[in-house]
Formats: structure tokens, sequence, C-alpha cells
């Protein structure tokens, strides 16, 4: 089994085709290794390696995206939230009609507010694009139907 056929996405979670280990086999054929070096340590060394790479990739990103400790937690938390204040505010969403629009307030007071404000305020935002798009399936399905009438079977023709 090459792989390609297991993933190359697992590779780093210590799944290893056994033609790696038919590999290096024939590899120490033909360059014996010194005697403290063993097959079987050889592919116990490898998959912990791919596993501490792995976890060490891993932390890597969630260090990058999530900040090393709470303080940078808390500015990536912010940056993310008002990121996404200003895409609601470039790209303002239909909502319901007793819902405020959001350029009711203006951006730069709106960015005042604290995070956890800010993170409610977006939840509710596109919590409510969602039951609009419901709305507008409910109301096409109710007018159009569906697509399973178009799933039946013909009927059979009769043959005299």
């Amino acid at each position: 089994m090459r792989q390609d056929t297991i993933g190359w996405h697992l590779l780093l979670r210590g799944f290893l085709a056994p033609a790696w280990i038919q590999v290096q086999h024939a590899h120490l054929r033909m360059f014996p290794a010194p005697r403290q070096h063993l097959p079987q340590t050889w592919e116990l060394t490898v998959t912990r390696l791919l596993l501490y790479l792995g976890v060490g990739i891993w932390k890597g990103r969630n260090n990058f995206i999530h900040g090393r400790d709470a303080s940078e937690r808390r500015e990536c938390a912010r940056e993310a939230v008002v990121r996404r204040t200003r895409d609601i505010y470039a790209n303002p969403p239909m909502l319901l009609r007793r819902s405020p629009h959001p350029s009711e307030a203006p951006l730069t007071i709106r960015l005042t507010k604290s995070t956890c404000v800010l993170e409610a305020w977006a939840k509710q935002v596109i919590d409510q694009q969602a039951r609009i798009l419901e709305l507008e399936r409910q109301r096409d399905r109710e007018r159009f139907g569906t697509i399973l009438r178009f799933m039946t079977p013909p009927p059979l023709l009769d043959p005299g």
C-alpha cells in the first residue's frame, strides 16, 4: 500500500504506509547500519518524530491564530471581531424589518464597544441572515415545489 492511498495528510499523524518500511529495509540491505540501529527502532523513531512534527505544526498554528498568552488571545479575538464588524459594514446584509440596519450606528462608535458586545452583535446579524435565508427557501418551496416531482419514474407505456 502506498502513502497516496492512505493520504499524505495522515503522515503527520503517524500513519505510515508499509511501503516506507520496505524502502527502509531495501536501504539497509544496500547500506548496512551499525548494530545499534535495528529496523524496528527505525519504524518507531520515524513515527514518533512525525507525530512530534505534526503536534509542533499544530501548536505553531494555534499560537499564530490565538496568541501565546491571555493578553495575545484577547488581542487576536478583538482583531477578529473588528474584522468581522468591518466586513458587515462593508457589505451590509439584508435584515428583518424589526432590527436596525448596521449603518444606523456609525462604525467608529460601534468599534468602541467591548469585544463581547461586538461578538454578540455580529452573531445576531449572522443569525438573522440565516433566518431570512430559511424564510426565502420555505417561500420558494411553497411557490415552486421541490425537485422531487421531477424524480418520479415516468409511467409505463401501454404496448398494445
